[in-house]
């Protein structure tokens, strides 16, 4: 897996964008903000809000900081750079290209369907005790511009209990309109429009069980993305 080209690819693909700061419109986000506060205190929950425009974060709230030895100030400043930079390195290539092939996807879509589309992958963080932690990561567009790019990406993150000792990493698209999961593209190129394997059943289901308590989270993101 080559890593500088998944790095171009995916700053070429978000550059291709163009958008332009006159269709930008942040007045649904300090909508959501607000809301996006109280859920995170109310449930202890980490989400954050990364602008693609900007290509920094906008809003971060994370309960694993202090486990990762990570400061919020310093989140906010370096963006994701910071994760990349404590994350285990035989995860660093496969996370590049699982956004870069997400990314792909999404924008190939008309913009009415860009938002139906959430991501959900998993990676090992160094914890500041030297040891490392898995972690789920689910992340769907959280508003388009007036032109339909992507502008707000909302990203949620929880410790993956179950996974500590097995050494890859997973990833699945899912259409929240319709519930479909879907694995991604072979490195051939062919996709797997077939059923799932009942490893791949066995892993969403661990997914399933630990995102079951967080059914508040979930139905506000169905208000969010209609």
């Amino acid at each position: 897996m080559n890593l500088e080209y998944y790095l171009e690819r995916f700053n070429s693909l978000i550059a291709s964008q163009s958008i332009d700061e006159e269709s930008i419109d942040y007045t649904r986000f300090e909508e959501h903000l607000s809301l996006l506060k109280q859920l995170a205190i109310l449930e202890n929950s980490s989400m954050s809000v990364y602008d693609l425009n900007k290509k920094q974060y906008v809003f971060a709230q994370s309960k694993f900081l202090s486990l990762l030895g990570v400061e919020l100030t310093d989140m906010m400043k370096n963006g994701p750079a910071l994760f990349y930079s404590i994350m285990h390195p035989d995860d660093v290539p496969f996370l590049i290209e699982t956004n870069y092939l997400y990314m792909e996807h999404i924008l190939k879509l008309p913009a009415t369907e860009r938002k139906n589309f959430k991501l959900i992958s998993d990676f090992r963080l160094k914890c500041k005790d030297g040891n490392f932690r898995r972690f789920i990561n689910q992340m769907i567009p959280l508003e388009l511009d007036r032109k339909g790019n992507v502008l707000l990406m909302l990203i949620m993150y929880d410790m993956f209990p179950g996974r500590e000792g097995i050494l890859t990493s997973q990833r699945k698209l899912m259409n929240v309109a319709t519930g479909e999961l879907q694995v991604f593209l072979t490195d051939s190129g062919d996709e797997k429009h077939s059923l799932l394997t009942r490893r791949e059943i066995e892993i969403l289901g661990l997914w399933q069980r630990v995102w079951r308590a967080r059914g508040s989270r979930m139905s506000y993101l169905s208000v969010l993305i209609p």
